[in-house]
């Protein structure tokens, strides 16, 4: 995968989370203010998006960004 931000190949591997920290999203909306995103991330929102399962990690040595594509929900196992 070519960097998004300075066009470099990155290298791909694997993203490790432990147990209590995984990875949370809070969009940050137009209307919020400082201390009300603040509080979000604190005290914890319903709008937060949880990741269920890692699609893919990447590492731009460039600019030396990361990049993870989560799926928002696990895929269901047969």
């Amino acid at each position: 995968m070519n960097c998004p931000i300075c066009g470099k190949e990155m290298i791909t591997g694997e993203a490790v989370m432990k147990p209590g920290a995984g990875p949370t999203l809070y969009p940050r909306r137009t209307e919020d203010s400082e201390l009300k995103y603040m509080a979000k991330l604190f005290f914890g929102s319903k709008d937060s998006i949880k990741p269920g399962e890692l699609d893919g990690c990447w590492y731009c040595s460039g600019c030396e960004k990361l990049i993870a594509v989560w799926n928002e929900r696990a895929s269901k196992q047969n």
